[in-house]
Order: C-alpha cells, then structure tokens, then sequence
C-alpha cells in the first residue's frame, strides 16, 4: 500500500509508463496506462461509446456521476477514464491504484513484472461481468490489467490440430481473452460482435454462455455451461491449447502436450 517501502516511488511510475507507451491510447480509446493520481484519471465527461454503465450509485459506486448521453442508453456514456476502466458488477467497493490496458504478451509480462517488484496485489478483467467480484483483486490499490483489447479471432473451420495423443478433427480458432460471446459492452471493437456470429460467418457453432457480455476466459475457467453443453460438453472440453503469462512474468504454452499439469489445472 501506499507508505510501504516497496511502494513505487513518482521516477518509478513514470519509467513504467515510458516501458509501456502508457500516454498512447488503447483500442478502449483511453490512455494504456493510469495511475490514480493523474490528473487525466479523473477527467470529467469523457464520452464513449461503451454500453456497459451502471446509473445508479446506490448500487455501483464505481459510476457516481455518470451519464447517458441525452439519458439514452443506446448512446455514449459518459464519466471518468478511472471509472470508465474500473467499472465491473459491484460486489467490493475496491478499485486500482494502477490500470494497465494490455495489447500483448510484452505488456503482460512488464506489468506482472513491475507488480511482483513492488509487491502490488493483481487483478485481471475483461468485461467485469463476475457476479462474485474476483476481478476485483485481493483489495484496494492493486494493479489492474484490463485485457478487453485481446480481440484476436483466427478461425480454422476445416483444419485438425493435435491434441496430446488424439487429433481434434472438428476445425478450432485462435481466440483472444478479450473476447465476448454476444455484443461487447466497448462498442467499436474489432470482433465486438461476439463469438457466437465469428463462428457462424465460419460455418462453425461455438459453446458458449446465455449473456452477451461474458467473456471466454472468465466463463471457460469457472467450467464453462451453457445451453449446448448437453450436446458438447462444457467450455474446459473444448480447451485445446493457451497461451498465457505467469504471476512471475514468464510467458507459458500448455497443452494436453506442453506443460500438461498446468493445463490440467486450467481445466480444473
């Protein structure tokens, strides 16, 4: 926290910004890196077009002061660049001291890097759909990394992949952990459509959650359930491969051949 010796001091923050091009503005349209106490984090009426504003700060502290434009939800909305990337399903009134918005696995490792150096606690969101709040990290002042920006949808509907001692033979894609299964809430993303219509201009259906809003990662990780699980199994059963980077820092491949006890895990 703030006050403790391995707290970052202002040349050391400014570094990081400078790593990772911070003051340049990420597919959100927000500056990649803020800090709490910048100026620019509490900028008022910022307007974008995200769909995901919770009016009410009865219920979601995280939006005081936020607005509509002309009320019309269908419209921008409007607040703050630290509200705009804190903002989730309120459980915890926590928010980060630091936000980094990530557009590759670089700026994965640098921030995991620069929190494990500082001792800052982590957070990782995408959509801030989790009702349960474990985007919201292990209290207030952490470092958040935002990974909506990982948009990728690569799909290979005719092609077989290797799958330990087995073949996947049905087609897969390459997807990105910043994607949604229906509309994204961040409306002028690349893919923000969903992987339900990617994989139907692929000729391919993909299972998936009932709200548009969840996000693969999120909801592949707690089993994935669905309404065509009956028919294919959960969203861990159609898992092939990840690509991620560790807590150290350490980018890591796992597969049911690469790393296989941590796959497994993965899969829980």
């Amino acid at each position: 926290q703030i006050g403790d010796s391995c707290w970052p001091t202002a040349e050391e923050i400014e570094k990081f910004r400078h790593e990772i091009n911070g003051n340049s503005k990420s597919c959100l349209g927000l500056k990649r890196f803020v800090y709490k106490d910048d100026l620019y984090a509490h900028q008022r009426n910022v307007c974008l077009d995200y769909a995901g504003l919770n009016k009410d700060p009865n219920t979601n502290p995280f939006t005081t002061g936020a607005y509509y434009i002309n009320n019309n939800s269908s419209e921008k909305s409007c607040m703050t660049p630290y509200q705009f990337l804190n903002n989730r399903n309120y459980v915890k009134a926590w928010m980060a001291a630091f936000i980094v918005t990530t557009e590759s696995s670089d700026d994965l490792v640098r921030a995991l890097r620069f929190a494990k150096r500082h001792s800052l606690g982590i957070s990782v969101m995408n959509t801030g759909h989790d009702f349960e709040d474990r985007n919201s990290g292990p209290g207030f002042d952490s470092l958040l990394i935002r990974t909506t920006c990982f948009q990728i949808f690569s799909p290979y509907p005719y092609s077989n992949i290797a799958d330990g001692n087995s073949t996947w033979s049905d087609g897969y894609a390459d997807i990105g952990a910043g994607l949604t299964f229906g509309k994204n809430y961040w409306r002028n993303l690349n893919n923000g459509i969903g992987l339900y219509e990617l994989a139907k201009d692929s000729k391919r259906e993909v299972v998936g959650g009932i709200c548009p809003s969840v996000g693969i990662v999120g909801w592949t990780l707690g089993g994935g359930r669905g309404l065509t699980s009956v028919k294919y199994g959960l969203g861990v059963d159609q898992l092939l491969k990840v690509w991620m980077v560790s807590a150290d820092g350490i980018p890591i491949e796992a597969s049911n051949s690469n790393n296989s006890d941590l796959f497994y895990a993965i899969r829980g």
